[in-house]
């Protein structure tokens, strides 16, 4: 959507100006607001580093499926709101 703007003077100019930026910036704004945080994913070395556990336990944990993770190819992530939920429920 184009907007024309005819300048007859400066201070019709700069008033008109002020009002497109602010259109656009609370545009902006709302969008920001109204966009969900993106979940944080962490690795296993830094899962391990951050709640303090061995990789044995992190094994443990993935294989009798209390620790969910996602792999991609060979990789193995975790996101950090479902592992905080986790340790959160177990104390």
């Amino acid at each position: 959507m184009e907007k024309l703007i005819h300048i007859q003077d400066q201070d019709t100019f700069n008033s008109q100006l002020r009002m497109l930026i602010r259109e656009e910036l609370s545009v902006m704004v709302s969008s920001i607001v109204q966009t969900p945080k993106e979940d944080i994913i962490i690795t296993r070395y830094d899962l391990m580093k951050r709640f303090k556990i061995s990789p044995v336990t992190l094994w443990k944990r993935m294989r009798d499926g209390s620790i969910k993770f996602h792999k991609i190819g060979r990789k193995v992530f975790f996101r950090e709101s479902e592992i905080k939920e986790i340790f959160k429920s177990q104390g």
